[in-house]
């Protein structure tokens, strides 16, 4: 059996005040393409599939054209499965309205009491168990699953992740007493020590922590662990204890669009490296085709390449035909004469280096240079840098003068000429005079 696992979605979601919904629309397009072309059998998409817990119009119009297509679609002479779940970004409940009444073959997973239920998937005399599991968020949700587990649990990542675990390792169990073979994966949005973040996630530190402890997974029976939240896509080590082969594989499958410049790719390149996985249980139906990009061996990659009951995985590059994103910095001339040629079509977040006051028209001349300068910030070298760093510095100034002297400093990166000095001193004395006719 094929599964496909993505996730992070963010339907709706602007970058830099940037409308992503065309790149959206496209990238899903591909996405639907792909799964015909790999005859996936089971999508799974970890969270975070609006931006928004209340999406616009437009959203909602993309989400709905492409979950339609994905519940009609039929690969390898059955209907496509479709496993999906909030994310922290997500309403659970807005998200999950009308589950029941969906297609047999798609699940939308928003309700903690089927924690400890997997979908279980049958395909040609094949089985597959997903355990969906929404966002926790440990304040919302502990209380649900110490209901659920029968014993208190803490307001944590780590806690509420723990109880979540007991419930699918007890449901687990019981399963594989009757099919020892059948492959196991967990759905979770949530962030694993180790991983990578990128400045594009939303905080979901309790207590100031945000994490659970990756060897939480060790001994949990599963096999593969498909990961959402974080964007940028990797592997995420779990550590051994016993048989490797029996320790999951757990990986994020990133987003399907750059939503920062943490994002990029060095060199950069159109669709900014964002990838798919597919894993490839026992009997995978489809063939595998050459024209991937294949994990490295587990000689290479310090992991076993496979856990029990999984024979391969394997990512594949996205087509979204997003811009590079990429970052410069160098004088205005340097930025306009060098650099503008070479980044002409990309999104850019540049740094520009001054070493006196900014030029006139500066920020019209570099926008007419790039088609998409997306953030400009200034960088002061030389006696600029000396300068006050911000007006707010000027505060402890020990009298008028001296503000209007920094403001000069500050705006200059030199002190006051003499001339200039002389007309600041007459403004300060006058004020000074009109203040003290005002009072009397």
């Amino acid at each position: 059996m094929r599964m496909l696992h993505t996730s992070d979605w963010h339907i709706g979601r602007r970058f830099k005040g940037m409308d992503l919904l065309d790149y959206q629309t496209r990238v899903l397009d591909w996405l639907i393409d792909t799964i015909e072309c790999e005859h996936v059998d089971v999508l799974c998409v970890s969270g975070d599939i609006y931006d928004l817990p209340r999406p616009g119009a437009d959203a909602v119009r993309v989400f709905d054209q492409a979950y339609e297509r994905l519940g009609a679609l039929q690969v390898n002479g059955h209907a496509l499965h479709v496993v999906m779940t909030p994310g922290n970004h997500d309403s659970a409940a807005r998200l999950g309205v009308g589950s029941r009444l969906l297609r047999e073959n798609v699940h939308m997973r928003c309700d903690l009491a089927y924690i400890g239920e997997p979908v279980d998937i049958a395909v040609g005399g094949q089985r597959l168990l997903i355990y969906a599991l929404p966002y926790l968020n440990p304040d919302a949700s502990r209380g649900m699953l110490a209901k659920l587990a029968g014993h208190d649990v803490a307001c944590s990542h780590a806690a509420v992740m723990q109880a979540a675990l007991e419930l699918v390792h007890a449901d687990l169990e019981r399963r594989r007493e009757q099919d020892h073979d059948v492959p196991a994966v967990l759905m979770a949005h949530t962030f694993v020590s180790g991983a990578e973040q990128s400045d594009s996630e939303r905080g979901i530190a309790v207590g100031g922590i945000d994490s659970v402890p990756a060897s939480m997974f060790s001994t949990s029976g599963l096999d593969y662990l498909a990961l959402g939240h974080l964007h940028r896509p990797q592997r995420v080590t779990i550590p051994v204890t016993g048989d490797a082969m029996h320790t999951p594989i757990a990986r994020y499958s990133g987003s399907l669009l750059a939503y920062s410049f943490s994002e990029r790719t060095v060199p950069p390149r159109l669709g900014n490296g964002k990838q798919v996985v597919i894993v490839d249980f026992e009997h995978a139906t489809g063939n595998v085709p050459h024209n991937t990009d294949v994990l490295e061996d587990a000689e290479d990659r310090n992991e076993p390449p496979v856990a029990a009951r999984v024979r391969r995985v394997r990512t594949l590059d996205v087509q979204s035909d997003e811009p590079a994103l990429v970052q410069v910095s160098g004088t205005p001339d340097e930025l306009i004469d060098v650099l503008a040629p070479l980044h002409h079509d990309d999104w850019v977040s540049m740094q520009i280096m001054l070493d006196g006051p900014m030029p006139r028209g500066l920020y019209q001349r570099l926008s007419a240079a790039y088609a998409y300068a997306l953030e400009k910030r200034t960088q002061y070298v030389g006696a600029m840098a000396r300068r006050p760093r911000t007006m707010a510095d000027l505060s402890t100034a020990p009298d008028e003068l001296s503000v209007l002297s920094g403001f000069v400093q500050y705006s200059y990166g030199r002190p006051p000429e003499p001339e200039e000095l002389a007309v600041l001193k007459e403004a300060v004395t006058r004020v000074h005079a009109a203040r003290d006719e005002h009072a009397s």
